[in-house]
């Protein structure tokens, strides 16, 4: 099994989908926050990083920082937020969004204007930025400098707190998984792409033969393949890190809780953006192909086939019959 499969990062990033660079912050202020407390002098080399040079401190002052996510300020709601006695610092974090209208030079306006004696922005992105794009104050980081550094703290042996050593291994790990640091590249196993091209070509056929019109999708950063059904109203797919669990979930539909509640299987999940959903819930069901001692991977091609056509079958037939009854858009969109 994969390392990342334990990770604890990633797993609790399941939880949050659609809500992966909030997920993403939260998880660097954890790690960042231990070293802090447990271990100042990496946590100043860190924050020296993270600003570009900007915010040198003193080992024995570093417990004095103070840092917070998501700050209401007038100019909007940076990410990370650090203090010193002297010091402000905004940290804008990206992923693969891109930056709102003005969303840096508002940030750096309410720095200015904070009365703080020294103040810095930083950009910290997953892809190199054109400097054209921001502003000249702004600090560009990037996460593969992020990673690079604490995985040669770990290296290094410069972390000596247990709890903090692990909490950190595990976000290096959580950024190479999500391809925001250098990780090695192991073997590549031609069987294993096979298999994983041979699963989607089974999810594929499995909509065909049930009348659904489906667009084969790829999601990157979270390594999630599969297929948008019926448009965008649902889906079906799994992570390549966990290919074994096959996942149905809707989409853009709007969920009926109450009547989701009595049905056998699946569950209701609270929706991320209830506006793009179409109401607070999401349906979501899963098939466990290594369930039994998997036995999916004994089964005929043509075994196999059926068995994922049943629970695709069964899977939009409960989704359309908890549908929200809106005469606007029925709950079968067939």
């Amino acid at each position: 099994m994969a390392a990342e499969t334990n990770n604890l990062f990633v797993r609790l990033g399941r939880w949050a989908s659609r809500q992966g660079e909030n997920f993403l912050t939260e998880a660097f202020v954890a790690t960042l926050s231990h070293l802090v407390a447990s271990e100042p002098r990496v946590a100043g080399r860190l924050l020296a990083e993270l600003t570009g040079g900007m915010l040198e401190i003193d080992t024995d002052a570093v417990s004095e920082v103070k840092i917070s996510t998501q700050t209401t300020t007038d100019s909007g709601r940076p990410d990370i937020e650090i203090r010193t006695s002297d010091c402000l610092i905004y940290v804008e974090v990206k992923d693969e969004s891109g930056l709102g209208v003005r969303q840096l030079e508002r940030y750096q306006l309410e720095l200015n204007r904070s009365g703080f004696a020294r103040t810095c922005l930083v950009l910290l992105t997953r892809y190199p930025m054109d400097r054209a794009a921001i502003c000249d104050q702004v600090v560009q980081r990037r996460w593969i400098h992020i990673g690079t550094f604490l995985e040669t703290q770990l290296k290094t042996n410069a972390i000596s707190d247990a709890s903090t050593y692990f909490l950190t291994t595990q976000f290096v790990e959580f950024l190479q998984f999500k391809g925001l640091a250098m990780a090695k590249v192991g073997t590549i196993e031609a069987d294993v792409v096979r298999s994983l091209r041979n699963l989607c070509e089974m999810l594929a056929e499995a909509a065909s033969r049930l009348d659904v019109s489906s667009k084969r999708s790829f999601y990157w950063p979270e390594m999630w393949m599969g297929l948008n059904l019926d448009g965008q109203t649902f889906s079906v797919g799994f992570y390549m890190e966990s290919a074994d669990l096959i996942e149905f979930l809707t989409g853009v539909y709007s969920v009926d809780r109450h009547a989701a509640q009595f049905e056998d299987f699946g569950k209701v999940v609270a929706s991320e953006l209830p506006e793009w959903t179409q109401g607070d819930w999401r349906w979501r069901n899963t098939l466990d192909l290594s369930a039994n001692e998997g036995e999916f991977y004994k089964l005929t091609a043509g075994e196999q086939l059926q068995r994922i056509e049943g629970f695709l079958s069964n899977s939009l037939q409960t989704a359309r019959s908890i549908g929200c009854k809106d005469e606007s858009r029925p709950p079968s969109a067939n």
